[in-house]
């Protein structure tokens, strides 16, 4: 049993030095290039007079994919966590934080939406990419929790259940005759 769990720990180690060291920078990488040329589409568009792009909506665009290419290879779990901390204790910093996303959320041009919602998508899912040690970690322990949550409160109800009531379970087939 025990060189099983032996095995099982350093064919995880090996995973997850691979997937850290070998794929997750490859994968961070092609996102930061995606993100730089989202960030030059945005400046060819501002460039670009005839699409008469607003110069504040413009440099809170800016401003939130450099905050994207500054975060990249941070953002996860944690990070999420401390960030609605902070945006729930902090009042003046989340109205700046609620200003910027509803002017850029808000803003009618279809091309600058569509950096928008590119730019958000690819934050996901380096978001994911950076989350997915933990994820994989908990998730026994996520799923054994909610098997335990569920089966335990069932033991609960049967074991409360009143003596004159305990036909009801025989009666609709949960007990075997």
């Amino acid at each position: 049993m025990i060189a099983w769990l032996i095995i099982a720990v350093t064919v995880l180690a090996v995973v997850h030095f691979v997937y850290e060291a070998i794929l997750l920078p490859s994968f961070r990488q092609d996102i930061r290039y995606r993100l730089f040329a989202l960030r030059d589409q945005l400046r060819a568009l501002m460039a670009d007079e005839s699409a008469g792009l607003d110069p504040e909506v413009f440099r809170y665009m800016q401003s939130s994919l450099n905050v994207k290419l500054a975060f990249l290879h941070r953002v996860d779990i944690r990070i999420i966590y401390y960030a609605n901390r902070l945006y729930k204790k902090d009042e003046a910093f989340a109205s700046r934080i609620r200003k910027r996303q509803s002017e850029i959320d808000n803003y009618q041009h279809e091309e600058f939406q569509a950096i928008n919602k590119q730019s958000l998508n690819l934050f996901a899912v380096a978001f994911v990419l950076n989350s997915m040690g933990f994820i994989l970690v908990c998730s026994p322990f996520f799923l054994i929790s909610s098997i335990i949550k569920y089966f335990g409160d069932g033991l609960g109800r049967i074991a409360c259940t009143p003596e004159r009531d305990s036909q009801h379970y025989d009666g609709h087939g949960l007990v075997p005759a």
